[in-house]
């Protein structure tokens, strides 16, 4: 069948424009469940954006040629064809992550509904997740929302300029189109290749030419343009060549950041070959594309799109949470986007196709959708703001109450700087701050125990901290800030303060694995050099160890933990991740730092948090030390309170003479002797009892990120029981929420008593170092 040409006056059907739409979601579908076997998939996406461009474009002008086009009606439409199946999948997530998720896992959820639901969700997951390829939007099951967030805002203007084009730039509409699409697409380029790739993925500016390549083939056919003399051939030829470039783009093409870039124009001009070659005469790969089986599946491509990744999602996590191996959590994935295409098919037959009719009973149809809106949106933002802690607190919960406090330090509650002038600084007392904390989120959750230290001793302490901010100077990676110029004022305002205010402690805290080691020394450096002369000391605190748990979405791991339990499996090991080798590279370059920066302090709670055998030692008995990943709880930041105890009395005693060589646990000056950029002499992966040295990121190349290298325990103790007693026997105030420790006579006091606590003697540190930290778990039996 030839397909006929269009006119003035109809919209024919055209079967290989639904057989276009089947292998642009077969290419989303098999990307998602195996990637490694078809790399280019997820570019099936730019396929659907061509196609819709094109078809909402031609019944646009179609309606505005003939003088019926209402804007009221053109949205109506829009809501009734895809509201239904959407807010029935977003209504099926909602519950299978309520109730067979862990506890909380909703909350994350319920934040990415909301702006789901207001096609909204490009821009949230850009803001929240970011890249497309990163482990948060994979393992989120509303992640693929965001092509619907960039189709509804185009189409929420696109009807008004067309109609105002066509009123008053008619004879000028398509150069015009032709332009708006060549601005975008150069915009896009630009982004791709200037560190903004994420942006030029997800966001509408940036990807709107798509839509625009579809709707300048539909006005230029609608105009009379066509392939004029040999049609037939040139048609064909169009098809094969647009079929070939999919097709190349789906195989050869591989995630990764130079996406959109040069490599979206395969997917969208092929499709635009394709489109060209359907409308205008057809060929072979037109017939093919007709095939009946193809058109089926394109009938229901957009349910078949909602619905396979949040069940595939739903079933992967499922596997990780209960450490199935990789190969059958493969087949699990696999079997989940299996049944979410059945479930895509059937939705399609029950749900899309009645509601979307018009005709009688329209009225009540379009009523029944909007409740259904307002119901569900409801229901997320209810999702969203219950606390995990309420639903897994009392008597059956297995931890004891879990707090954390962090949020007043977070001085960045956006992403921009306008407040940089006046900015949100939570201090304690009052006058010139004497201890100074900068960092991210890692300074945020040890903030409170600097903070009751601090008053303790009346002293005032101020906090130049935010979640996800830079703390080394120099580090413009805009982690926080969107461009490197936020980056270098917000160093710029902290050096100011430090002038200002040229206090006796600056302690810096952050993830240092999220840098080179080329980086980090790079970058350390320039702190030292800018904040040293500023301060009598600087204290650099390593990081904890980050857990190796998959999924990396776990955003409460009280909720998780409880989960376990509940299902009757064990807690699991937790190893740390990959970037150990980043955090031992760091912790060892600043202890060797300190042979040339005599008042630079070393402070070492990771220590705190390792078992013998090198695993995360995250709980201790009824006692949870990690709120996810990589983050505590108060009473886990409680842990190192006798090291940050110890840290500032010297500063705050200490005069201008030269600092004490002394090392003490916790907090330390290397003698190592110098080190060599950009690893560290003496230092090895192993703890220091093998033979190969760190060698930037080389050691991490040849490592696989799901099965890390299990590194050694860094060495609690460096100068034997004299220092291991000097942090131990010093004893804590009694609080209500401190630290425990199992089979203590003194457990209620908050004791830290190496002898009294532990039974330790000299000998005892001749065995193993790491006798003071046993792994603890819940005794189900007496809770």
């Amino acid at each position: 069948m030839t397909p006929a040409r269009l006119s003035h006056n109809q919209m024919p059907y055209l079967p290989a424009v639904d057989g276009l739409r089947a292998v642009a979601v077969l290419g989303v579908i098999f990307f998602h469940i195996r990637p490694q076997a078809l790399g280019g998939g997820f570019m099936g996406v730019d396929v659907f954006f061509v196609i819709s461009g094109f078809l909402i474009t031609s019944l646009i002008a179609h309606d505005l040629r003939l003088g019926v086009f209402s804007f009221r009606e053109f949205y109506l439409r829009r809501a009734q064809r895809l509201l239904p199946n959407a807010l029935t999948v977003i209504a099926v997530t909602l519950a299978l992550w309520s109730l067979l998720m862990p506890p909380g896992w909703w909350r994350t959820l319920g934040r990415q509904g909301v702006p789901t639901l207001l096609n909204w969700a490009n821009v949230y997951i850009f803001h929240k997740q970011g890249d497309y390829w990163g482990e948060s939007a994979e393992l989120s099951p509303l992640t693929h929302f965001w092509s619907l967030g960039v189709e509804e805002q185009f189409y929420l203007l696109w009807p008004l300029l067309l109609w105002g084009l066509f009123r008053w730039q008619r004879a000028l509409l398509l150069p015009w189109i032709l332009a708006l699409a060549a601005g975008s697409y150069g915009w896009c380029l630009y982004a791709t290749f200037h560190g903004e790739a994420t942006a030029a993925f997800y966001l509408l500016h940036l990807r709107m030419w798509e839509l625009l390549t579809g709707a300048a083939l539909a006005v230029w056919r609608w105009n009379g343009g066509g392939l004029s003399g040999h049609g037939r051939w040139r048609c064909a030829v169009a098809g094969a060549a647009g079929l070939t470039l999919i097709v190349s783009g789906f195989v050869f093409t591989r995630e990764g950041g130079s996406f959109p870039g040069w490599v979206a124009l395969l997917p969208t001009l092929g499709a635009l070959g394709v489109l060209v070659s359907v409308t205008g005469g057809g060929g072979f790969g037109d017939k093919l594309l007709a095939w009946p089986p193809l058109v089926a599946v394109g009938k229901i491509s957009y349910s078949l799109y909602l619905w396979h990744w949040p069940l595939l999602v739903f079933c992967k996590q499922q596997a990780q949470l209960r450490d199935w191996s990789p190969t059958v959590t493969a087949w699990a994935t696999a079997a989940g986007g299996a049944t979410g295409a059945a479930a895509g098919a059937l939705a399609y037959a029950a749900v899309e196709r009645p509601l979307r009719r018009r005709g009688a009973g329209r009225r009540w149809r379009l009523l029944a959708i909007a409740v259904a809106f307002a119901a569900l949106l409801a229901a997320y933002i209810v999702a969203k703001n219950i606390k995990t802690e309420k639903i897994i607190s009392g008597a059956g919960a297995f931890f004891e109450q879990p707090v954390s406090s962090r949020k007043p330090y977070n001085m960045l509650k956006t992403g921009h700087l306008a407040a940089l002038p006046a900015p949100i600084i939570h201090a304690y007392g009052g006058g010139r701050p004497r201890v100074v904390v900068m960092g991210s989120s890692h300074a945020t959750m040890y903030s409170p125990v600097i903070d009751e230290l601090c008053r303790a001793r009346g002293l005032t302490v101020a906090y130049l901290t935010g979640d996800g901010a830079p703390v080394l100077f120099g580090d413009q990676s805009a982690r926080r800030f969107k461009n490197p110029r936020d980056s270098a004022r917000f160093d710029q305002f902290r050096k100011e303060r430090l002038e200002q205010w040229r206090p006796d402690l600056v302690i810096l805290l952050d993830m240092w694995d999220a840098e080179s080691p080329a980086d980090f020394t790079k970058h350390f450096a320039q702190t030292l050099a800018t904040v040293a002369p500023l301060t009598k000391r600087l204290a650099f605190v390593a990081q904890l160890p980050v857990t190796d748990y998959n999924p990396k979405l776990v955003v409460n791991f009280h909720g998780y933990a409880h989960w376990r339990l509940r299902q009757g499996l064990p807690l699991p090991v937790l190893w740390p991740d990959h970037g150990e080798e980043r955090r031992r590279f760091a912790a060892a370059h600043a202890e060797a730092s300190a042979r040339d920066w005599p008042g630079l302090r070393v402070v070492r709670p990771d220590r705190l948090f390792y078992h013998p055998d090198g695993s995360v030692r995250y709980y201790d008995g009824r006692q949870l030390f990690y709120l996810d990943t990589n983050h505590l709880y108060d009473i886990g930041a409680q842990q190192a309170r006798p090291l940050f105890e110890e840290l500032i009395e010297e500063a705050v005693n200490s005069n201008d003479a030269e600092p004490t060589s002394t090392v003490k646990i916790g907090v330390s000056v290397s003698n190592r002797g110098a080190f060599n950029s950009p690893s560290v002499k003496g230092w090895t992966p192993d703890g220091g009892r093998g033979s190969s040295a760190l060698r930037g990121d080389a050691a991490r190349g040849a490592r696989n990120a799901e099965t890390p290298r299990r590194l050694a325990p860094p060495p609690l103790f460096e100068r034997g029981i004299a220092d291991a007693e000097t942090m131990l026997i010093d004893p804590v105030p009694a609080r209500a929420n401190s630290p425990l420790v199992e089979g203590c006579p003194r457990r209620r006091t908050g004791c830290f008593s190496a002898r009294r606590c532990f039974g330790l003697n000299s000998a005892s540190f001749g065995i193993t170092p790491f006798a003071l930290i046993q792994q603890k778990k819940p005794d189900l039996g007496t809770i």
